[in-house]
């Protein structure tokens, strides 16, 4: 896996961790999120060699400041954001271009985190602003050369 596509991969999980931290989630669910969360992380960056690892988290972060942060601001109900996440995902994989395995660490953390999303997708205005709120977040991403090879969500 060469660079990029390891940080947009770390990107979207990030994000994800952003949702998990935020969201209402019952029980040890929050945790159990949050170690799947960590394994797909940690399954990735591994990847790399040792020595490029500092370079594609602060990749990462930076990235992430100028393509997501314009996009989300503290007043962002954290549903929002979720729900812009899976319109995101559900577009990379749409365009086969992203992969969640059955019985990945992103898969179990997704399995955990959708269910509480789910009143927020019944709300039709949340999710039109969750939907402009990917198609920024993709258009950003897209002018870093990031996603390069994927339509653009609209």
């Amino acid at each position: 896996m060469n660079e990029r596509w390891l940080v947009e991969d770390l990107i979207l999980v990030g994000l994800l961790k952003v949702v998990q931290q935020g969201a209402t989630l019952l029980g040890s669910a929050k945790i159990d999120a949050a170690e799947h969360l960590q394994t797909a992380t940690r399954e990735l960056i591994d990847q790399a060699p040792p020595n490029a690892r500092p370079k594609i988290l602060r990749r990462v972060r930076s990235t992430a400041r100028r393509c997501v942060s314009p996009c989300v601001t503290k007043e962002t109900p954290i549903a929002t954001l979720g729900l812009a996440t899976f319109h995101l995902l559900q577009h990379l994989v749409d365009e086969g271009y992203v992969s969640v395995g059955t019985s990945s660490p992103l898969s179990a953390a997704l399995d955990i985190i959708l269910p509480a999303l789910e009143p927020a997708a019944n709300d039709e205005e949340q999710m039109a602003v969750s939907r402009t709120t990917a198609i920024g977040i993709f258009d950003n991403l897209h002018k870093e050369g990031l996603f390069r090879d994927v339509v653009p969500l609209g």
